[in-house]
């Protein structure tokens, strides 16, 4: 049993790229706040399983159960389980169970999507997103 669950170990590394844009359902200032930049390098499920429920936590008030939404569950019911308080009562969602990187980031792009934020926000590396950074001229403007 041991051997089967090593042999089926998927490590995976995100990096959180902070300015790039969090879209319209997560709090910039609650995303910012987060102590880690980096999530993992860990098992995929336990790394996906804390980026998501990283955004869930993230949500202005009032939109965690929008963005629990975003993160289609599993028939199965076997894969890590995420939850969001909404009105008083906690929502919960199993997620898939991740068997390589590829399912994973593919899923995270979905959901990245559907949150209408950068998709470089969680990124497979920490780079800077030439879309969403501030403008820095490298030289003054001449009046």
């Amino acid at each position: 049993n041991f051997l089967y669950r090593f042999k089926f170990f998927v490590s995976v590394v995100v990096y959180l790229n902070a300015h790039c844009s969090t879209g319209r359902y997560l709090d910039r200032t609650k995303f910012l706040s987060v102590r880690n930049t980096r999530f993992g390098p860990s098992g995929v499920n336990h790394v996906m399983r804390a980026c998501l429920q990283m955004l869930i936590d993230s949500a202005h008030p009032g939109d965690a159960a929008n963005v629990l939404n975003c993160c289609t569950s599993d028939s199965s019911g076997s894969g890590p389980s995420l939850s969001a308080d909404s009105n008083g009562s906690t929502l919960m969602r199993r997620l898939p169970v991740f068997k390589s990187q590829l399912d994973a980031w593919k899923y995270l792009a979905q959901v990245l999507d559907r949150l209408q934020t950068c998709p470089h926000l969680l990124a497979k590396r920490y780079d800077s997103c030439t879309a969403c950074e501030p403008a820095h001229p490298s030289q003054p403007l001449s009046k």
